[in-house]
Order: C-alpha cells, then sequence, then structure tokens
C-alpha cells in the first residue's frame, strides 16, 4: 500500500499537485490555503500559556504526545524561528486548540486577551490550513498523525 502512495507522490510535479487530495476537505473541510499561518500564530507568551494549560487540563487525559520530545520545538515557536517542521507546526495548533477549548469562556478573555469563540476559530483554521498544505493524507509522519488526532479529539 506505501508503494502505491509513494508512487502517486513521485507522479505528481506541477503546482496544481501542491493542493491538497479531494479527500481531505471530507475530513477537515475546505479552507482558503491563501491565508498566511503567521497571522494565525499566537502571541509569543500565548504560546507558553496555551502550552501549560493543555500540560494541565488535556494531557493527562489524552496522552498522545511525548512532552519532553516536544519542548525544544516549543522553545523555537516562541522565539519565532522557521526552523519548525510543518508537521510540528500543525501538531502545535492542534495542541492550542484543545487548550483553548479547556478554557472557560473568562478564563480565555483574560489569559488570551480574546474570547473563547475567536480562539477556536483561529486554531481551529490553523490546523486545518496546516494539515492540508502537508497533504496529511499521503504524510507517513507520527507528528502529522498525532495533530490530526488531537484535532479530531
Amino acid at each position: 500500500m506505501r508503494q502505491i502512495v509513494d508512487a502517486d507522490d513521485t507522479e505528481e510535479t506541477s503546482p496544481e499537485s501542491m493542493t491538497p487530495d479531494d479527500q481531505s476537505e471530507l475530513i477537515l473541510g475546505a479552507d482558503s490555503p491563501e491565508q498566511d499561518i503567521e497571522d494565525l500564530w499566537p502571541e509569543a507568551g500565548h504560546i507558553f500559556r496555551l502550552w501549560q494549560v493543555y500540560l494541565d487540563r488535556v494531557n493527562p487525559l489524552t496522552k498522545i504526545i511525548h512532552v519532553p520530545t516536544l519542548q525544544p520545538y516549543l522553545a523555537e515557536a516562541i522565539t519565532r524561528s522557521h526552523n519548525v517542521p510543518k508537521s510540528i507546526e500543525a501538531l502545535l495548533f492542534s495542541i492550542f486548540l484543545m487548550a483553548a477549548i479547556a478554557l472557560t469562556p473568562d478564563e480565555c478573555q483574560s489569559l488570551l486577551g480574546q474570547s473563547r469563540e475567536e480562539a477556536l476559530q483561529r486554531y481551529s483554521k490553523g490546523v486545518r490550513l496546516t494539515l492540508l498544505r502537508m497533504n496529511f493524507l499521503k504524510a507517513h509522519n507520527l507528528n502529522t498523525l498525532q495533530a490530526l488526532v488531537i484535532y479530531l479529539v
């Protein structure tokens, strides 16, 4: 099966092939791929707060990620380094989304300075866009799978 998927990857070299498969829209919906991911990224201080909320409220229930492995990438994300792999970027957006879900509307307003609905829309769109741009249905990457599973939870 993997040989078939890999063979499909080698055949597609046109710019149109950079768009995700039509089937991916069945899972994530149709988003505009032109949106800049940087606009959806939380501020540096908010990244750390969302990470802490995720560790305190979500991670004990799910245990999908390995915290020590992900923490160095989180430090890079806080400094807005462009060295963060796309799969980790998708995983971080899914973590931000789950953290925002775990917050009450008042907590979200005080911690992030935005309504809970705005945060949910922003981070949900970030997860969907990063996964779609990575062509997640053909990705053979654990971080991509983790991002998708956390998003679907």
